[in-house]
């Protein structure tokens, strides 16, 4: 049935793409900022950001 189909498609499926540029860096006070300038998330003690979710350009290679 589709609803059978739709569950296995989902159950399976998976993304080979890498997310970039879905963190925005900015001082305090920038709307859509999350991690200042030493990529830490603001409002959250001890987590900084270390993935390419900070890049602003996206590199010709593996993310």
């Amino acid at each position: 049935s589709d609803d059978k189909l739709q569950q296995i498609l989902r159950s399976r499926a998976d993304t080979l793409h890498r997310p970039v540029s879905t963190c925005v860096v900015g001082r305090e006070g920038v709307a859509g900022s999350i991690p200042d300038s030493q990529m830490r998330v603001r409002g959250v003690s001890g987590l900084r950001i270390c993935d390419a979710s900070i890049l602003t350009k996206l590199v010709l290679g593996h993310t």
